[in-house]
């Protein structure tokens, strides 16, 4: 079986400069760190050192291997870090975004049970709608919806849920119109819409085999607020397309109904971003470990 000190002590003497310094900085003898590396090339069939009198000097294959003896040892110092991390209770800021609509729906509350949970931990929570730079404006996570594929990025994606969204109507509202077959024929009924003010609006929809439809319309109502928009909808005023976390319950007792159904919007996927895996503070593991969790329930 291979013994992985012998490739920390051939590190160390490399490191240090020398057998004796290495003995000295590990506080074992000169000639069990000889012996080990000796006992390294054996088993490796290659020279490591070379050695005289005065001093050693590395080969070059001692080169190459000296650097996957460091990467080993980082890693190794890494998991006994992530294991001590773990030990710590979290405590200090935590600096969160988080879209303004969702922190409505359910984060606010997650976010708010997670700080029972953890005492020590404060937390700092930007509700906004734009994408943050969490490197120079320094946030620690991001909550964010955005379309699937997503763009490439550096940072670190953690997926929380997949929002799906439908067209949906009030029961009265549909009673009052003729099924129909085709998003053609969604002009037909009055349309309310989340979005900014624009010169033109529409709906991109697709069916289960992917056939794409892009509905230009001209809505009765247009609102950046989701829950102005929601409120409109089950009060008639039209049809809207609406997340599913958002109508999940409308549907489930009949406060709302799906306008055509086999066509919809692509869906969006609900996700974290962060900036590195490795050395994360306990405190804002926690939140993250905490979000993925909440989220799974829903």
């Amino acid at each position: 079986m291979k013994d992985f000190n012998d490739l920390y002590y051939f590190a160390k003497v490399i490191e240090y400069g020398g057998f004796s310094a290495a003995s000295n900085e590990l506080m074992v003898t000169k000639s069990l760190l000889s012996r080990r590396i000796a006992e390294l090339e054996k088993r490796l069939g290659v020279k490591l050192l070379h050695r005289n009198t005065r001093n050693i000097s590395i080969t070059e294959v001692g080169k190459i291997y000296y650097q996957h003896c460091q990467a080993m040892i980082i890693e190794a110092e890494a998991a006994d870090t992530a294991i001590e991390m773990l030990s710590i209770e979290p405590a200090g800021t935590v600096k969160i975004s988080c879209p303004v609509n969702l922190l409505h729906f359910n984060v606010s509350k997650m976010l708010n049970d997670f700080l029972i949970k953890f005492p020590k931990v404060r937390l700092h929570v930007e509700a906004t709608n734009r994408k943050v730079d969490l490197i120079n404006e320094r946030y620690d996570v991001a909550i964010r919806i955005r379309p699937l594929p997503l763009e490439d990025s550096d940072l670190v994606v953690r997926d929380l849920s997949l929002s799906k969204q439908f067209i949906v109507a009030s029961p009265e509202l549909a009673y009052k119109h003729f099924s129909i077959k085709h998003p053609s024929e969604l002009n037909q009924w009055p349309i309310l819409m989340m979005e900014s003010f624009v010169p033109e609006y529409n709906w991109r929809l697709f069916n289960e085999n992917n056939e794409q439809y892009l509905l230009k319309c001209e809505p009765r109502l247009t609102t950046t607020d989701l829950n102005a928009l929601h409120l409109a909808t089950l009060q008639g005023l039209g049809i809207a397309k609406l997340p599913e976390l958002i109508i999940h319950n409308d549907l489930k007792e009949g406060r709302l109904v799906k306008v055509l159904p086999d066509w919809e919007p692509k869906p969006e996927l609900i996700h974290l971003a962060y900036t590195s895996r490795r050395g994360l503070l306990p405190s804002v593991k926690a939140l993250i470990d905490f979000l993925i969790a909440e989220f799974e329930k829903y």
